[in-house]
């Protein structure tokens, strides 16, 4: 009886957190391989808002305000809409975030080895040793952006915390800082499709 009561509450459990999941469109022309602007992925808002907030935190409370977590959250979505690690067609980026080796050195040997009490936060806040923050070869760190998720929360937000440029607070101007800053001229993403999201999925 009392195994049957477990695998009922085991049941409830798994049917809650489906109903805790959104399905969310891609917003990024970033994969090339035939997906389109509008298909739909699964992914729990919820969970991934829980953790961005939980590492950004872990920085420091100035790396955590509120419009900054919905940002680090929200370019995820348009960036790989938190399905895909690697970006497609054999490109440089890595995590859902899409962050380079070369930003993530880029931030390492030109912000945070200036700034050691930072750069321990932020190997605390990813769980990944300190050498390897301390580590400016790009290989080490596509390997890490790959397989550690909070890694890529740290220096997604690293990049936007070194623009110097203030955050804006609305859709529209925090849509327009990531093309600017994040996504460039360069990249394929869209400002609009950035506040489609961010009015249906985060506010």
């Amino acid at each position: 009886m009392d195994c049957r009561i477990k695998w009922l509450k085991l049941f409830l459990e798994l049917e809650e957190g489906k109903k805790e999941r959104e399905r969310l469109p891609i917003y990024s022309d970033l994969h090339q391989d035939g997906i389109a602007k509008g298909e739909e992925s699964v992914v729990s808002i919820s969970q991934m808002k829980s953790l961005v907030k939980k590492v950004c935190e872990s920085m420091g409370e100035k790396f955590a305000s509120e419009d900054a977590i919905n940002l680090v959250l929200a370019t995820g979505i348009v960036e790989s809409r938190y399905e895909y690690i690697r970006q497609m067609g054999d490109g440089p980026a890595r995590s859902f975030w899409q962050v380079e080796a070369a930003t993530a050195v880029d931030n390492l040997a030109h912000y945070l080895k200036h700034r050691p009490k930072l750069m321990k936060r932020c190997a605390e806040a990813s769980l990944v040793d300190i050498k390897h923050w301390q580590d400016f070869e790009e290989n080490t760190w596509e390997e890490i952006l790959e397989k550690n998720i909070a890694s890529g929360i740290v220096h997604c937000r690293l990049k936007y915390w070194r623009v110097p440029k203030r955050m804006p607070n609305s859709i529209e101007g925090q849509a327009d800082y990531w093309k600017k800053y994040y996504n460039t001229e360069g990249g394929k993403g869209d400002p609009e499709h950035f506040v489609e999201a961010c009015k249906k999925y985060l506010r």
